[in-house]
């Protein structure tokens, strides 16, 4: 009966209308500076969330150490111990409602960064359905949508559109958290002459100065880097990885080095650190004459790491 009600309607449904549709779910995936808005704000909520489970940490193990201890305080230290439970209870709630509430942080940073994109995607629909003479638009999952013609699906046309249009909006800005890790020395020769802090050094420099990335300063790295107990000379892959993640890194670098007389050889890969999937590489050698030589070879890799980088996940000319 549902079937054959539904089957009146469709075939009594008006022609007339021209209709079109976007994969939104696709444009969400695939439309850069909502992807680069997306992935600051989830780096911001992590942040909070860090520093909200540091503060019930605290709290929990007050509580625990007042149990475990409260038979034996005095009155005032019990007083004392409470006060400041309610303290850091209060503190926390604050925290949270500034946070998470009504008009608070989340909601406000969602706005700040997300909210223009997607009135960008809104208005580029818009303008091609008004260009295609099309009356009505829909979302191919959300109206279940069964099948459409490429003629009438407009998802390409809309991604390639905000993909090449410079965006001069709040949070156009927005670049992907780089990480240059400790430059592994392979040989006893790099390591003597020091050459894996010089090379990290001129690597960063040089990839911040392609401005397609916000990249990490060195103190905050290899700080990172030391709590681990890592040096050049046996940091591997996986331990650049998992300094990127706790460091809220998009993207990080891994390298290489060696020596065979005076030429340096290097590899670094550009890995992307939620799937550790390698986005870019390069390899080459250096003359070590001089140390300017070396920096301006290193810098040169920088740019050919940046330029695959646009090319393979910005889309941007070969």
């Amino acid at each position: 009966m549902m079937w054959t009600a539904l089957m009146t309607i469709m075939l009594s449904a008006p022609t007339s209308t021209n209709v079109a549709v976007v994969d939104m779910e696709r444009i969400a995936r695939e439309y850069n500076d909502l992807k680069s808005a997306r992935f600051e704000l989830d780096r911001l909520l992590r942040d909070w969330q860090r520093v909200r489970d540091s503060l019930q940490q605290e709290l929990e193990k007050l509580r625990t150490r007042y149990r475990q201890e409260r038979p034996a305080m005095s009155e005032a230290q019990r007083l004392r111990t409470e006060r400041e439970l309610e303290e850091k209870e209060q503190h926390l709630k604050s925290y949270v409602q500034r946070i998470w509430g009504k008009g608070g942080e989340l909601e406000r940073k969602t706005r700040e960064l997300v909210q223009p994109f997607l009135d960008r995607v809104y208005e580029t629909i818009q303008k091609y359905a008004a260009e295609g003479g099309y009356e009505l638009v829909l979302d191919k999952k959300e109206a279940g949508v069964v099948y459409a013609t490429r003629a009438v699906d407009l998802t390409d046309e809309v991604l390639q559109e905000l993909n090449r249009t410079a965006v001069a909006l709040p949070g156009a800005g927005i670049r992907p958290r780089l990480l240059v890790g400790l430059i592994r020395e392979a040989d006893v020769q790099v390591r003597q002459q020091g050459w894996g802090r010089k090379v990290q050094e001129y690597l960063r420099s040089g990839l911040a100065g392609t401005d397609r990335f916000d990249v990490l300063g060195l103190g905050e790295t290899n700080r990172a880097f030391q709590q681990l107990n890592l040096l050049p000379e046996n940091v591997r892959n996986e331990d650049v990885r998992r300094v990127a993640q706790q460091l809220n890194a998009a993207y990080y670098i891994y390298g290489e080095i060696s020596m065979r007389g005076d030429k340096l050889s290097y590899v670094f890969r550009l890995v992307e650190t939620q799937s550790g999937n390698e986005i870019a590489s390069v390899t080459g050698q250096a003359s070590t004459s001089s140390q300017l030589t070396v920096q301006n070879e290193i810098q040169n890799a920088a740019n050919h790491l940046s330029s695959q980088y646009a090319e393979k996940v910005l889309g941007e000319g070969g």
